[in-house]
Formats: structure tokens, C-alpha cells, sequence
């Protein structure tokens, strides 16, 4: 779960039962505790948005939180985590608004469509799926 700190700072807490949740600032709850992990140790994270630009680029809340906690991540191939949005339909955009420090979105997922932004996924799922059908019916 996300935690943030003075400075616009973010980090990522492990949460379990033996944790109790605490309200931050801002009326969001966070984890009470002090063990934070590294966002590559994810497989996948939700990550809330604003908006979604025609490319896939995260429009966030304004603070750039998430912009700087997973500022490792911009702009590399990373496939680990996966980074994924949920939002609704009228929060996707027909505009290019991406800044050099916004996060790319794999997939975001609104009421009605799943959408893809980052080819390699598409590319990889697409490679999965022509193996196993063709082990499956060879």
C-alpha cells in the first residue's frame, strides 16, 4: 500500500492483519508500519488516474507522487510490475498531454474495455497463446 511523507515522498508498505490502518493528510489509508518494498518486487500495481492521455500516459491528482516513487520506471521496458489503471470510460482521452515524467500505463481497465498500451505485453500474451495452442492441438 502506498505511504507518503513529507517532502512529496511515496513509498510502498507491506500490509498485513497484524498492521493497523491509519488515515494520512489527505483522508487516505495507509499502512502503520515501517517495512517498505521496492515497486520492482511487485508483480502488478493499481494505480489511480485522473485521466489517461491517447498514449497511455498516467494524468494523476497533481501532486506527482507516483510519478516520483516510480520514477525508475519511466521510460524503461520494464514488464515487472505490471502497471495497470482502472477508471471509467470518459476518464480516457483522445489527446497526446504526456510529460517526460509521466508513468506509461500497461493496461487500464474502465467499465466497459481493457486497453493495451505497451506493445511487448501484447506481443508477449499474443507469443503465449500461439505456444500453447499449438502444443494443445499439435
Amino acid at each position: 500500500m502506498p505511504k507518503i511523507f513529507p517532502e512529496r515522498i511515496m513509498k510502498f508498505n507491506l500490509y498485513t492483519s497484524e498492521y493497523s490502518l491509519v488515515k494520512n493528510k489527505y483522508g487516505i489509508t495507509e499502512v502503520d508500519n515501517k517495512e517498505y518494498l521496492e515497486p520492482h518486487f511487485f508483480d502488478a500495481m493499481f494505480i489511480p488516474f485522473v485521466g489517461v492521455d491517447v498514449n497511455g500516459y498516467r494524468i494523476g491528482y497533481g501532486g506527482g507522487y507516483f510519478d516520483r516513487a516510480l520514477s525508475g520506471l519511466v521510460g524503461k521496458n520494464h514488464t515487472k510490475p505490471l502497471i495497470i489503471g482502472l477508471g471509467y470510460d470518459y476518464q480516457i482521452l483522445s489527446k497526446n498531454l504526456a510529460e517526460p515524467h509521466d508513468l506509461k500505463y500497461h493496461k487500464v481497465v474502465t467499465e466497459s474495455r481493457i486497453l493495451s498500451y505497451i506493445w511487448y505485453i501484447k506481443y508477449i500474451y499474443i507469443m503465449k497463446r500461439f505456444f500453447f495452442t499449438t502444443l494443445l492441438f499439435s
